[in-house]
């Protein structure tokens, strides 16, 4: 333990500029499609990740299409990546993955951060997850200060669009991760300080309902009604949730209609599934996809069913529980006690995971209410999780050359 002491000291005088990062950051509003400020927190990591002296490249993401509430398709463009690499021959490799959108939208009133206290700050995405990307950067700052560090290569990839299902990035994970031993995502931890283990897949569809418009005074028998037939299928969907179960479908917005003295045309519905196995996992959506042709064929209307994004599930299964060992090894050692328990979020490491690559995701910053306007960061979270990380990747080196 010794040997890596003085790395992980640095780390701990690293509080404040970890924090001023965070900071910076978080007061950049990055929401997934926002691609100005998108472009200007890129630029803003570029600058602090070449610190690290890895080669850098940007890498411009394919726009995705989705079916907007008039039921035409839509195409949303998204935000550019960030890869950076180092050492590509090094005998241990790991695979570094983070996101710098945010679920904020650009015309919200949370806007900045404010220290409620000493060791609390209140900000969009201080914990999600941008105080993840700094704990990341300053564990790899040590790294690349200590002796261990030639025998670690890695890639490091930062996307602009985790929030909306990673759309455009998905390939990236895949690819970028090969022949990685591990690896590393810096999503927030729970706030008890555990570690995601098992997560859900999750997927995202669009159901539209196509109807036939009428005169609701003079015609209203001749009209087919896109509300009214979505509206039972969407009871019936609901009904498939139970507490027993551990598939979920969740009706997440719901549009269609206009002037009242007309039959409505057009209805549609977004909705998410989460479950354990990509086996349930294609089960429900085939189940779902049977649903509207039935809807289809009883109210004699159009029905489809569009899929916008899938994330399988991400098992715990023996690799990755070796590496959990390994991790929480390092925290006893730091005085940290690392548990993990399974979740039903959905990240980047459900893709990585799915290509065989053991994979911890959880690695960032500890707070709490994300994705709500009283996100918080606890600010001495920020040391401690580097070092953790920082240890394992010393340790790891170490060990490879003994």
């Amino acid at each position: 333990m010794d040997q890596f002491c003085p790395y992980l000291d640095w780390i701990d005088s690293q509080q404040e500029q970890m924090l001023a990062r965070v900071k910076d950051w978080a007061d950049i509003n990055s929401h997934s499609l926002n691609i100005n400020g998108l472009n200007v927190m890129l630029a803003s990591l570029k600058r602090e990740f070449s610190s690290l002296g890895a080669a850098a490249r940007t890498i411009s993401l394919d726009s995705m299409e989705i079916i907007d509430p008039k039921g035409a398709t839509k195409t949303l463009h998204l935000g550019s990546a960030l890869h950076l690499s180092k050492r590509q021959n090094a005998p241990i490799r790991f695979f570094f993955g983070g996101h710098f959108d945010t679920v904020y939208p650009v015309e919200t009133d949370f806007i900045n951060c404010m220290m409620v206290d000493q060791n609390t700050l209140v900000g969009p995405g201080v914990t999600d997850m941008k105080g993840g990307l700094a704990v990341m950067l300053t564990a790899l700052e040590a790294l690349e200060k200590s002796p261990f560090a030639e025998s670690i290569g890695y890639e490091i990839l930062l996307n602009p669009d985790e929030e909306i299902g990673s759309p455009g990035s998905s390939y990236l994970f895949k690819e970028l991760s090969k022949n990685c031993r591990a690896a590393l995502l810096f999503e927030p931890a729970f706030p008890d300080e555990s570690l995601a283990g098992a997560r859900k897949g999750s997927s995202n569809h669009t159901i539209l309902v196509k109807g036939t418009s009428a005169h609701a005074g003079r015609d209203f028998f001749s009209g087919k009604s896109a509300i009214a037939a979505l509206s039972e299928l969407l009871i019936r969907i609901h009904e498939l949730n139970h507490p027993e179960k551990d598939t979920t479908l969740n009706l997440g917005y719901i549009y269609g209609g206009g002037p009242v003295n007309i039959v409505p045309d057009l209805a549609l519905c977004r909705i998410n599934i989460r479950a354990i196995s990509d086996e349930e996992m294609r089960l429900t959506e085939s189940r779902l996809d049977e649903m509207i042709q039935e809807l289809a064929k009883k109210h004699r209307v159009e029905a489809r069913l569009f899929v916008e994004s899938r994330r399988p599930p991400k098992p715990f299964d023996k690799a990755t529980e070796k590496l959990f060992m390994e991790i929480k090894k390092c925290g006893k050692k730091l005085g940290q006690k690392i548990e993990w328990n399974p979740t039903g979020g959905a990240c980047d490491g459900n893709t990585v995971a799915a290509e065989g690559i053991p994979a911890i995701d959880s690695l960032g910053a500890i707070g709490g209410e994300i994705h709500t306007h009283n996100e918080f960061l606890l600010v001495d979270s920020l040391t401690k999780r580097a070092k953790l990380t920082a240890l394992y990747l010393m340790k790891a080196a170490y060990e490879k050359s003994r």
